[in-house]
């Protein structure tokens, strides 16, 4: 007799207890987090280039590669502005290598001849190796790889050819392994301990997904130089450095954008901003503007800060934009290069993304975040070293640039001093309605998240349960949202901030449902009138 006093069982005839499984009515569906990971798009030295990836401030620099000049290539910048977003409070950012199609990755490849492993590199597999390894992450500095074969002894405890080999990869630049070592057997049907394949691509692809090991031999000769250990004890391992990953230039055609976007399409990373890494690229800030549409996320980005008021607003009408989805920020700004030295202009639209990841992290009891705050003014200023504004605007300057959507990012005095600072938020939308402030942009995209995704949750359910899941999750998420100020009151909607009605399609009422809302979005004071009168 169990000691246990109920069952998980069903129980339909004997006496007993029936535990069911815990049942939990406390989740709120209000927002995720992924509003503090930003996806971005710029050439790197290294990182894969058949996936977007993610990384962190620890990372940056193995992921991606050592930072280079801005001034030796413009391309640079994206480096930098990973560097500032991530410092500035991003948690996460997931990254697209942009390579061009001559871009490639070959084979590290260890063949016997007769008895020594000897190290090479082929685009193709040869026909006669003992095994080949295919590193993912495309560093362009290369990898030094080494090749270890584990001593084997028959019964008489001599040694004999063996099958159980290992693998390193060491990160040139540091000197440190990029993984643990690989160990596993050259024998496709060999097994481990505990029954499990102990095959070495097995072993290898159950640890990670970016390096690929194929085997051609079932053995190492004892004669081999990596087999067995020295008279120290210490295991004998052949090394080589290798170029194995060739970047193919640096010149990119529309396909290399569009690959570079789909890989953002395809990943299943989420994130919730996009970033052109300070491109100035009319035709990859084009496609990116259409692809924020696509995937509904807020688009920061760069108008030159070279260029004089006249050219910037000359490069936004190039574009032609009209979508609330990209804020364009202007800096004119000269600045330390974080990273390499110097003076450099680097845009800010890394800096606005990070500071909008920080500000995002700031959440209340229902962990909302108030994104009713845009990031512009006095509580957002710039905190690079030596900076100096490059160009002085006017007043008719200044109401050209926001007729133009253009937020400049320069010195403004305050009541508590002056400071850098983003000067304005609007987006890119042709209107003088909401849609043209950025916060509310930022705002109606997350609400448009969180309900798109609880309603992907609700397919597949009966058409009632769907209606009633959907929507106490919609009164439950608004009025957390209300609550912590994102709405707003509005005499259109009869003094509510909000309305939503869920119900099936009146026209295929049996498998299709409507939502539908209305929200009186947190405005944003960007003109105030001041007036003193006489009195006598």
């Amino acid at each position: 007799m169990s000691a246990i006093p109920f069952s998980r069982d069903k129980i339909t005839y004997r006496s007993g207890v029936q535990l069911l499984s815990l049942v939990d009515n406390t989740e709120r569906g209000i927002l995720s987090n992924t509003d503090q990971i930003f996806a971005t798009i710029g050439r790197f030295t290294r990182g894969a280039i058949d996936r977007a990836f993610l990384i962190d401030q620890t990372t940056r620099k193995r992921s991606i590669g050592a930072p280079s000049s801005i001034l030796a290539n413009p391309l640079n910048e994206a480096h930098v502005q990973i560097y500032e977003a991530l410092d500035s409070g991003a948690f996460q950012a997931c990254v697209s290598r942009l390579v061009p199609a001559a871009a490639v990755n070959s084979y590290m490849i260890a063949t016997v001849a007769p008895a020594t492993p000897l190290w090479s590199v082929a685009a193709v597999l040869p026909a006669d190796y003992l095994i080949a390894v295919k590193h993912l992450e495309c560093f362009n500095d290369g990898v030094r790889i080494g090749l270890h074969a584990v001593e084997k002894l028959d019964d008489q405890g001599a040694q004999v050819a063996t099958s159980d080999v290992k693998v390193r990869l060491i990160d040139i630049a540091t000197g440190e392994p990029l993984f643990d070592d690989f160990e596993g057997s050259l024998l496709v049907d060999s097994k481990d301990e505990f029954g499990m394949s102990n095959y070495l691509p097995s072993v290898v692809s159950s640890l990670t997904e970016m390096v690929e090991i194929s085997v051609d031999k079932t053995s190492v000769a004892t004669t081999s130089e990596c087999y067995g250990v020295d008279e120290d004890g210490a295991e004998k391992w052949t090394f080589a450095d290798l170029s194995y990953f060739s970047e193919g230039g640096t010149t990119y055609a529309n396909e290399d954008y569009d690959s570079a976007i789909q890989r953002l399409y395809d990943t299943d990373i989420g994130y919730g901003y996009l970033h052109a890494g300070g491109t100035r690229n009319v035709a990859l800030l084009s496609k990116l503007v259409n692809f924020a549409y696509k995937v509904n996320k807020p688009f920061p980005f760069d108008v030159p800060g070279e260029l004089s008021v006249d050219a910037a607003i000359a490069f936004m009408q190039q574009l032609n934009i009209d979508s609330h989805y990209p804020v364009a920020y202007w800096a004119p700004l000269q600045a330390d290069d974080p990273l390499n030295g110097g003076k450099a202009m680097i845009g800010t639209s890394g800096l606005q993304i990070g500071l909008r990841c920080n500000r995002n992290a700031q959440t209340d009891a229902n962990d909302v975040a108030p994104k009713h705050y845009p990031v512009a003014g006095k509580n957002f200023p710039i905190t690079r070293t030596g900076m100096r504004q490059l160009r002085k605007l006017t007043d008719p300057q200044l109401e050209a640039l926001a007729k133009a959507c253009i937020n400049p990012v320069v010195f403004e005095t305050y009541a508590s001093g002056g400071r850098y600072v983003f000067r304005d938020s609007l987006t890119c939308a042709k209107t003088t309605g909401d849609k043209k402030l950025a916060s509310v942009a930022e705002m109606s995209a997350s609400v448009d998240d969180a309900v798109t995704a609880f309603a992907k949750e609700s397919l597949q359910l009966p058409m009632n349960e769907s209606i009633r899941r959907t929507t106490q999750f919609i009164e439950k998420t608004f009025e957390a949202l209300q609550t912590a100020g994102w709405f707003v009151p509005s005499a259109e909607l009869k003094g509510a901030a909000y309305s939503a009605t869920i119900t099936p399609n009146s026209r295929f009422p049996k498998e299709k449902m409507d939502v539908r809302y209305s929200i009186s979005y947190q405005g944003t004071n960007r003109i105030t009138t001041v007036q003193q009168t006489l009195s006598k």
